[in-house]
């Protein structure tokens, strides 16, 4: 190996551990989310979580509605299918099972 590739590994190793073990991070880059980044129902759905709409229960309903606001027009059943999908293990969402209901909230 030569000098050269020495310092070249010694740099980036430096990178991954300023990436790794910085309380920051790392540098992040800034991506400017637009609506036009968010398709589809679940799209939809992420944009109104990112917006905080979630912090409150919601219900089908008001998601539907406020998503129509923002110019998403889909079916109960493509919103409610996303709502699903987002609140399964891992997922952004929780549901919370009323006695005839579910609500929507933010995961915590």
């Amino acid at each position: 190996m030569t000098e050269k590739n020495i310092q070249e590994i010694l740099i980036r190793l430096s990178a991954l551990e300023e990436a790794i073990f910085s309380k920051s991070g790392g540098k992040k880059q800034e991506i400017a989310i637009t609506i036009d980044s968010y398709k589809g129902p679940t799209g939809g759905v992420t944009f109104l979580f990112q917006q905080g709409f979630f912090k409150a229960k919601r219900g089908l309903k008001e998601v539907r509605e406020n998503l129509a606001e923002n110019g998403y027009h889909y079916s109960r059943q493509a919103v409610h299918h996303a709502l699903g999908s987002l609140s399964k293990s891992g997922g952004i969402l929780i549901a919370i099972r009323d006695a005839k209901n579910i609500l929507y909230a933010e995961r915590k």
